[in-house]
């Protein structure tokens, strides 16, 4: 009899008891396989685990068993150790209590309170490491819970050998005396050639609790018994987990369009109310949808590991039945029979994992199936670290926080000062009629097919382009001639992502909107005309890099930078602010947003449809069990899940960069950096100069009813290390934000990278190469049986990128750095190709067709800069180059095609990105001349760097 069946068949009495294990796992990867067995079949409702060696990196849904949530405490600062437990998803729970992350020679632990139906009990799961003390903290803890809760369960390896007379085993005895709890009898749960011993233990503050225990072998996982019990608490009526899906077996594209062309659409254009317009084509298309493509109810299966046949679980009975042989008489024929049959399932198991995955990846699966199938496996380029499982607070708290308020401000004399700015004149902005082939393109540029409240899909609307185009032209020039626009796409459905590891409180949520796709589709096509407006005319600032085309966080990245490096070229000093704002895109005040639409030029037609698109929406906020709140008004902030949300933002916050007299400033979205150079000596001026500035700021922030957050803001001076070893900071001015002082910081993450006071990008570099291997682990875990075509797509996607994040940024790494970068992209090669250490790698970079990192930063560089010079944005940046001829009066030969070296003074200037993309330009004029597009460039000048490779 297998594990999974002895403990089944033992349970199957108390099926509506909670049930509680724990295993000494000694790493989850690992042991999968075997932990899937175990949580798919043997009934448990939680499972304590030990020693799991995780680490952030690995997500969760690349650890998915049954039907559990995971909650993990994963040791940083060294390998091994982690605790975690698996609940039920049948069951409600809230963490109590956890040890620091970050080994510090103590116990692991976690506390979760979790409700049953006519009671709550605390479960703990704790891990002490061997020969570690301060296990009587623990128990201290227990304590404060005992005094607050009526229930306790621990588990966990506690590494004190209770069979004998050592003196952590009498520690043991006291503490448990202490705090008034009992030892659940067990036999020896530890066992190796030379010894048995009593260290993985369950306690209870009452033993009338026990409704059954024991303990079962699990050669395949560790040389530690699982041990259990079933609680006297009668677990919560279990709901029966349906999913709602579309079956699709029957759904033919083409009779659908048939369909949708015969319904009678002519009835929307007759209604002449707009709301009602959209009732009926949302009732047309979900009816119309539901016939084609029914709803029905599913239950989700959560099978173990599909390769394990039943043959294999035989084999693995066996391999148990050998183990429980050798536990009763270790004898060396025993613990060979014994070897060998492990070995020999772990060798079958290997090759029905590698045969499954040749079937799955079969080569005519097409690129869109191959991600669906890698996602399914918990392998993802979306980081869902964030998502939850469970609500640990009430909904409607939650959707109240996310709703936000506006809090009494009076804007009248902001709202007056941009009403001032405008006359007659200026109304030069009105939406022209929208165009089908407008609505044509916007439904291909909306990506997103999630659905909104009312139920429609982007990819129906785009299954049904050549029925609905015309229709939906209509209702969005009827919104615009009316100025309204409708309600129905006012009401979002919000999803809550955590911010923190384990959130307990409202503000440790984010929210996500989804909105209804017809709606998106329409806000597609404001934005594109709005957009093309705004930038044809140059009212956004060029120092905001959102949501422009030609502007990203690299080229802010390379602004800011490349300043600073002039200013340590000129032997300064430059003080930097990041400025953090608290929920800024919350607090967008409409009154003032609308005075500011008009400010720059909107018809009066277009900011009464604004003011419609802003006011009279409603939210949702919906649990992971698709629990949905009720709903609320939301009054202030820009409509988070609409592509417009980032462009009125830029717009509210334009007239930002002007309220600075002295600092230079950049902007990515609510993201404000502020920076100013000077001399050594003169740094006390310089901070007094930014205080000026950041008190203009505070009044500014104070007029549009924003908030700066001073304690998330950070000061950092910036220079070579000389120049900062001058500076005496105990007799300098604080950094001020209105009366409270910033923290002075020697390292700060900006837009993703990063920065050091002295631009060493040590940490930048073990940042990336962290997240590689962390990634790389995974993968290889999961990923190295699959197709090498199938990981040569995973590396692109997963790990490549993490090489590329805005490089040209930071061009200026040593050569050591550059040594370290490459060999961690030498492991992602031989991951693709499962090569050894030693075998030589570059005709395998030839094959993926991939460059090494010195020519991956030539070809950034020379790609920027080749967007830099066709499109002449961002200005910040293509300021910065001159042609020969623009300098001399006297033409000389190709000096219409070269670039001027700007006069500089140090090594490192010439290792900026200004200086290293003139270089590169200069090499390769005619490669810069001759290509038309930025692909065509970025392909030849590949090409031209891959040819550099000698195979």
């Amino acid at each position: 009899m297998s594990v999974s069946s002895y403990l089944t068949s033992h349970l199957a009495p108390f099926k509506k008891s909670l049930k509680i294990a724990h295993m000494n796992i000694q790493s989850v990867i690992a042991h999968l396989d075997e932990l899937r067995e175990i949580g798919c079949n043997a009934m448990f409702d939680i499972i304590a685990l030990s020693e799991t060696f995780l680490k952030p990196g690995i997500n969760n849904d690349s650890l998915l068993v049954g039907d559990y949530a995971w909650v993990r405490n994963d040791r940083t600062g060294k390998g091994g150790g982690g605790v975690a437990l698996l609940v039920s998803n049948r069951l409600k729970f809230k963490e109590i209590a956890r040890s620091q992350a970050v080994y510090s020679k103590s116990p692991e632990f976690i506390f979760l309170d979790v409700e049953c139906s006519n009671n709550h009990v605390v479960v703990g799961v704790i891990y002490r490491p061997p020969k570690i003390g301060k296990i009587h903290e623990v128990f201290g803890l227990v304590g404060n819970i005992l005094a607050n809760h009526g229930n306790l369960v621990l588990l966990g390896d506690f590494n004190s050998d209770m069979l004998s007379n050592s003196s952590y085993k009498k520690q043991m005895d006291s503490l448990i005396a202490d705090h008034d709890l009992y030892l659940v009898p067990m036999n020896p749960t530890h066992c190796t050639p030379t010894s048995s011993t009593l260290i993985d233990l369950i306690l209870v503050n009452n033993m009338n609790f026990i409704t059954t225990h024991g303990q079962q072998a699990v050669p395949a996982i560790s040389n530690h018994d699982l041990i259990f019990c079933a609680l006297n608490l009668k677990l919560p009526k279990q709901h029966e987990n349906l999913k709602v899906v579309r079956d699709k077996r029957k759904f033919d594209e083409k009779i659908f369009i048939k369909a949708a062309s015969e319904l009678d659409w002519d009835q929307i254009y007759m209604e002449p109310d707009l709301d009602k317009k959209i009732e009926i084509f949302t009732t047309l298309i979900v009816n119309l949808y539901n016939e084609h493509c029914p709803l029905h109810k599913i239950k989700p299966k959560h099978l173990p590991a599909p390769w394990i046949s039943d043959d294999i679980r035989k084999m693995m009975a066996t391999r148990d039945l050998a183990y429980k042989e050798y536990r009763k008489c270790k004898t060396p024929v025993n613990h060979n029979k014994y070897k060998k049959l492990r070995n020999q399932v772990k060798q079958v198991i290997r090759n029905a994992k590698t045969r499954h995955f040749k079937v799955l990846f079969r080569s005519k699966v097409s690129p869109r199936d191959l991600w669906n199938i890698v996602n399914g496996l918990g392998i993802s380029t979306k980081d869902k670290s964030n998502v939850l499982s469970t609500l640990p607070i009430p909904i409607e708290e939650l959707n109240e926080h996310f709703a936000g308020f506006a809090p009494a401000h009076d804007s009248s004399v902001v709202i007056r000062k941009y009403l001032s700015a405008c006359t007659a004149d200026d109304k030069e902005f009105s939406l022209s009629r929208v165009t089908e082939k407008q609505v044509r393109e916007a439904l291909v540029m909306v990506k997103s097919n999630s659905l909104g409240s009312d139920g429609i899909s982007i990819q129906v609307l785009q299954i049904l382009v050549d029925v609905i185009t015309p229709v939906l032209c209509h209702i969005f020039n009827k919104s615009l001639e009316c100025g309204i626009y409708p309600s129905h796409w006012k009401q979002a459905i919000v999803m809550p992502l955590k911010k923190v590891e384990n959130p307990t409180r409202a503000n440790e949520f984010r929210g996500i909107n989804i909105l209804c796709a017809p709606g998106k589709v329409f806000d597609k096509i404001v934005y594109m005309k709005l957009n093309h407006y705004v930038c044809e005319r140059g009212l956004i600032n060029d120092k905001q890099s959102a949501y422009k085309s030609h502007y990203s966080t690299e080229t802010a990245l390379i602004g800011v930078l490349d300043s600073v490096r002039s200013a340590m070229d000129r032997r300064e000093v430059t003080v930097f602010v990041g400025v953090d704002f608290s929920r800024a895109f919350d607090l967008i005040r409409h009154d003032v947003l609308l005075a500011i639409l008009t400010s720059l030029g909107l018809s009066e037609p277009m900011v009464r449809w604004f003011s419609s698109y802003l006011s009279g929406r409603n939210q949702r906020t919906r649990a992971p069990d698709g629990t949905l709140s009720s709903s609320k008004s939301v009054t202030i902030g820009t409509p988070q899940g609409s592509v417009l949300s980032g462009l009125i933002f830029s717009l509210f916050v334009d007239s930002l960069p002007g309220v600075f007299e002295h600092c230079s400033c950049m902007m990515y979205a609510d993201d404000l950096q502020l920076y100013m150079s000077g001399k050594a000596d003169e740094m006390g001026e310089v901070i007094r100069k930014v205080n000026a500035d950041l008190a203009r700021l505070d009044e500014w922030c104070s007029d549009h009813g924003m908030v700066m957050n001073a304690l998330k803001s950070k000061a950092m001076f910036i220079g070579n290390s000389k120049l900062l070893a001058k500076i005496n900071r105990s007799t300098l001015p604080q950094v001020l934000v209105g009366n409270n002082p910033l923290e002075i910081v020697r390292e700060f993450k900006n837009l993703g990278i990063m920065m050091t006071e002295t631009l060493n990008w040590e940490m930048q570099v073990s940042d990336i190469r962290k997240k590689v291997y962390r990634s790389l682990y995974q993968l290889r875990r999961m990923a190295i049986d699959f197709p090498q075509h199938v990981r040569a797509m995973l590396a692109q996607a997963l790990l490549v990128p993490f090489f590329d994040y805005a490089s040209t940024a930071y061009c200026d790494l040593n050569a050591e750095q550059i040594d370290k970068l490459q060999k961690t992209l030498n492991d992602v090669v031989r991951f693709v190709f499962r090569l050894r250490l030693d075998t030589h790698v570059t005709p395998y970079f030839v094959k993926l067709g991939w460059l090494k990192i010195r020519e991956r930063k030539k070809l950034a560089i020379g790609t920027m800069l080749f967007k830099i010079l066709k499109f002449h944005k961002p200005l910040y940046l293509y300021d910065q180059y001159k042609f020969l001829n623009d300098i001399h009066s006297v033409s000389t030969r190709n000096a219409g095609s070269t670039l001027s070296i700007p006069k500089h003074n140090t090594v490192l200037f010439s290792k900026s990105f200004t200086l290293q993309s003139i270089s590169l330009h200069n090499e390769n004029v005619h490669l810069f001349d001759l290509s038309k597009s930025v692909i065509s460039f970025r392909n030849d000048y590949k090409k031209i760097l891959l040819e550099t490779y000698c195979i």
